[in-house]
């Protein structure tokens, strides 16, 4: 193959993964943003979002946690989450272990003064932790 041609593929490589990045701090600042003003966080239909670990110092949902669709998904990190005030969804993310929802579930539910106010709702990947 040409040199130059091997140059510019690797160009557009770089800046692909740089767009990807850029969007995913992007959705996670939006996410942010959307649990102070509403009380409520979806997450739905991010599909390069990876993880939620930019919302690692979260600590309660007032209403409803909703993660539904993202496609990319294989980790959730919100190591902090003690209470969700309503339903807690985490469904038809299709990379997305069902033990990693049943451990945020765990997790929330094993808070003292925590726990989850209404339905749960558990179905994606299944597959066990290593």
């Amino acid at each position: 193959m040409d040199m130059n041609f091997k140059l510019i593929v690797l160009i557009i490589i770089f800046v692909f993964i740089f767009f990807a990045v850029v969007a995913e701090a992007k959705m996670r600042e939006s996410l942010k943003k959307k649990m102070r003003d509403s009380g409520n966080l979806y997450v739905h239909s991010n599909h390069l979002l990876t993880s939620l670990s930019g919302l690692n110092n979260l600590t309660s949902v007032g209403w409803n946690l909703s993660i539904i669709s993202n496609n990319a998904l294989v980790d959730l990190l919100i190591d902090d989450l003690c209470l969700v005030g309503a339903d807690f969804k985490i469904v038809s993310n299709l990379t997305l272990c069902n033990d990693l929802a049943n451990n945020l579930k765990d997790q929330i539910q094993a808070c003292p003064n925590g726990g989850i106010g209404r339905g749960i709702y558990i179905d994606n990947k299944c597959c066990s932790q290593s």
